[in-house]
């Protein structure tokens, strides 16, 4: 790997913020199906708590209503301590002035910062996504996407990173 190009980016003082804020769309964006289920399971429960006098359509939608209720309180909580967490996480990883690079082989992309080097096959990746400008790997067996900064990734090289894991799929 020492012959391969190698692609360098400095952190700026926005950098964890923005890397924060993608995170947190990358995984809005795959769990809507948990969040619509998480609120019909409730509505359910809410349901069955209700007063058996009621008009059934009435109490379905009153199951329904608290249900939404109930969920947004708990997602409001949930995303404003997830955001704090987040962002000091990405805040201490990606201090102003932290160097990032990258190089790519056929088969791997080894990726270094200055506290930990990755070298990552494409066999063992299960989902590559550019969000925000910031691109989202997912391992195999590991529900944490890593988020790297998007100009580490060329549009050609994150393209054959796809075209592994969709040969690899069908």
């Amino acid at each position: 790997m020492e012959d391969a190009v190698t692609h360098r980016w400095v952190a700026s003082a926005t950098s964890a913020a923005d890397a924060a804020r993608s995170f947190a769309r990358g995984n809005v964006r795959r769990r809507r199906g948990v969040f619509v289920g998480l609120w019909l399971l409730t509505g359910v429960l809410m349901w069955t708590s209700l007063d058996d006098g009621l008009d059934p359509v009435a109490r379905v939608l009153w199951a329904l209503a608290y249900a939404g209720v109930l969920i947004a309180c708990a997602l409001a909580i949930g995303a404003l301590v997830g955001r704090h967490l987040t962002r000091r996480r990405f805040g201490a990883r990606l201090a102003p002035g932290t160097e990032l690079t990258s190089r790519f082989t056929p088969s791997t992309v080894e990726l270094r910062g200055p506290l930990a080097r990755y070298e990552l096959s494409y066999d063992g990746l299960v989902h590559v996504e550019r969000v925000d400008g910031w691109v989202h790997i997912r391992q195999l067996g590991s529900p944490v996407s890593l988020v790297w900064p998007g100009e580490l990734f060329p549009d050609s090289e994150l393209e054959r990173m796809q075209a592994a894991i969709a040969a690899r799929s069908s």
